[in-house]
């Protein structure tokens, strides 16, 4: 897992290097921080394809041609934190100052997390970690950040012993523009199975999965598609990764759900409960 520090940017996730800004609409507030024990000795052993676990916000652009521009903005706060090389160390929570935004569940005993950028929302179950406001979820790599997500839960936090951090699935929003939601929903999926694979963006062997129509709980219509891929043999990591999203219309563009989870491990998500998970995206 890598954890860096940065100045206010645009990143090109292929690159790493800073980009001009790409004329998104108002931008999403967040950024990069060092967390309690960024700097502690001997980190516990990392799960491969470096977990991005951060505060902040995110946005994906995603162009006609297939050029991905995740976009983060540092929070405006006096801390401006110069850039750090790439170091692997376990995931810390992240805290923001933000006031969580708060919807009821719409499944009994179950909890509700809302992103507050789309007005979107989601249930879990009870055994569910809802993480605070302001984190952030995804993967990098050597290059800087890939992908990411908000309005995060966790389902198994600390699945693996003497891995800080550790998990068995996690699952968010962002928010896309530049496509279409029936569109949208391979070609993010396949952006996620690229980044946990660590593979290149377009890689042949990740292929871009079909997208299924389905529905939100609202009855408005919506898009589904799931890629599963290996990820490189490390310390708890699963034999395989399974990556789902559910894209649908808001205002100002696409809100993505993306749920990513262990596969072929004792504890792992089951498919009734993801798909339960899913019944429930709502407007919020």
């Amino acid at each position: 897992m890598t954890e860096t520090g940065g100045d206010d940017r645009y990143v090109d996730p292929l690159t790493g290097e800073p980009i001009a800004n790409p004329n998104l609409p108002p931008p999403y507030f967040g950024g990069y921080v060092d967390p309690p024990g960024y700097h502690d000795e001997d980190p516990e052993p990392p799960r491969s394809g470096r977990r991005l676990l951060v505060a902040g916000l995110v946005a994906i652009v995603l162009a006609a041609g297939g050029i991905v521009t995740l976009t983060l903005v540092k929070a405006g706060t006096d801390d401006t934190p110069a850039a750090q090389p790439p170091r692997t160390t376990a995931p810390r929570a992240s805290r923001s100052s933000a006031p969580r935004y708060s919807v009821a569940p719409v499944l009994k005993g179950w909890q509700a997390v809302a992103a507050d950028l789309e007005r979107v929302a989601y249930d879990v179950p009870p055994d569910w970690k809802v993480e605070e406001p302001g984190t952030l979820v995804g993967f990098e790599d050597t290059t800087g950040p890939r992908t990411a997500i908000h309005a995060v839960s966790t389902y198994q936090p600390e699945a693996c012993v003497n891995a800080s951090g550790s998990y068995r699935a996690h699952a968010g929003f962002t928010k896309l523009t530049g496509r279409d939601p029936r569109s949208a929903a391979g070609a993010v999926a396949r952006l996620w199975a690229e980044a946990a694979a660590q593979k290149p963006q377009g890689d042949p062997s990740v292929p871009e999965p079909p997208a299924v129509a389905t529905h939100i709980s609202t009855g408005a219509p919506a898009w589904t598609a799931s890629a599963t891929v290996t990820p490189r043999p490390g310390y708890c990591e699963p034999p395989t990764l399974k990556i789902t999203t559910v894209t649908f219309g808001v205002a100002g563009g696409t809100a993505v759900f993306v749920i990513y989870a262990d596969q072929g491990v004792p504890d792992a998500l089951p498919d009734t409960i993801t798909d339960r998970i899913i019944t429930t995206l709502r407007p919020a």
